[in-house]
């Protein structure tokens, strides 16, 4: 029980360290992690015109905002027992970037990749500790019935 726990919480702060450096490294072209996120920001401001301009771009940029969202919430997730519910979804935002075609991401540096790292570890993180809250479930009301049943056999 104990080592579950630290693993949960060993795989949370590398994740959050990780992607707090991510900021700082060279992302994307020549640009950092906080650059990028910066431009991202400024695409949803612009988004109706960049639609209309490029679509893929502007669909790939209006994601990372909601994508970063997703990772600076994952901590709050993390105290709750539905934490299992934002695995997928950091799941999908560490595995989506790797089907992208390679002219809509262009060249990729090492705050990418760690940055796409965060959110595995991350989604590992919560699906852990998910797993952890339904095992804790099924023990205690599994052994209440089995309680129940004996007593009723015994009444």
């Amino acid at each position: 029980m104990r080592f579950r726990h630290l693993t949960i919480f060993g795989l949370a702060f590398a994740a959050w360290a990780i992607f707090v450096a991510s900021f700082f490294m060279p992302a994307v072209d020549d640009q950092t992690g906080w650059q990028v996120f910066g431009s991202s920001l400024l695409a949803l401001a612009f988004f109706p015109a960049l639609l209309f301009l490029a679509p893929a771009t502007a669909m790939l940029l209006t994601a990372f905002p909601v994508v970063n969202l997703a990772m600076f919430c994952s901590p709050l997730a993390l105290l709750s027992k539905w934490s299992g519910l934002l695995s997928l979804p950091l799941l999908i935002a560490a595995t989506w970037p790797w089907f992208l075609p390679a002219d809509l991401v262009r060249e990729r540096f090492i705050g990418f990749y760690c940055w796409d790292l965060s959110f595995a570890l991350m989604a590992a993180a919560c699906a852990l500790r998910s797993l952890g809250a339904y095992a804790a479930y099924r023990q205690r009301y599994r052994c209440a019935g089995s309680a129940a049943a004996i007593q009723s056999i015994r009444g």
